[in-house]
């Protein structure tokens, strides 16, 4: 089950004019791309868009190149102020209750988190695989939960940590 061709991301026009196939650069990359198939979705519909204009929401196809935030242009160099970033927290192990989906889990904890969904943080004791998911909120662990089962076909539990704050040492994440 290939997933990368089923993720869109949402593009808002937010000044001039947006047209099918334009070639833009990507802020945080620096790369140019061509948005080649860009989409108006209504719930199961999907309708080619041709062009849009600035308040305008177009869907288009991501490989892995946007996350959430990612500024593009055409023309005169834009950069946005960065999105908010809160401390999670809520924390709790994401177990995968099957092992023979262990492929799909993985890409699924790994492109849940590329979109922003939640935080994976990974636990320093080595014997302990399974993700650290960290949330604001429940419902991003229930979200995490429906989309893995819904999108990948794996079953997860959820094992609660009783932790309410992560502090970032060197790179690392203590939970306490």
């Amino acid at each position: 089950m290939s997933h990368s061709c089923d993720r869109i991301t949402f593009l808002r026009v937010c000044s001039g004019k947006f047209e099918k196939a334009m070639v833009v650069t990507h802020v945080r990359t620096g790369k140019t791309m061509r948005l080649s198939h860009p989409q108006k979705l209504f719930a199961q519909d999907r309708e080619t868009v041709e062009i849009a204009y600035a308040g305008d929401v177009v869907g288009l196809n991501n490989p892995g190149s946007f996350v959430i935030g990612d500024p593009v242009y055409s023309g005169a160099k834009l950069q946005y102020p960065d999105i908010p970033s809160f401390s999670p927290e809520l924390f709790a192990f994401l177990k995968n209750t099957d092992p023979t989906k262990y492929k799909n889990f993985n890409e699924g904890v790994s492109e849940l988190q590329e979109e922003g969904a939640v935080q994976i943080l990974n636990s320093t004791d080595e014997s302990k695989r399974d993700p650290i998911l960290a949330a604001v909120g429940q419902l991003q662990f229930e979200v995490v939960q429906f989309r893995l089962a819904q999108e990948y076909g794996v079953e997860t539990r959820l094992e609660v940590l009783p932790y309410s704050v992560c502090a970032q040492i060197l790179g690392f994440c203590h939970l306490y």
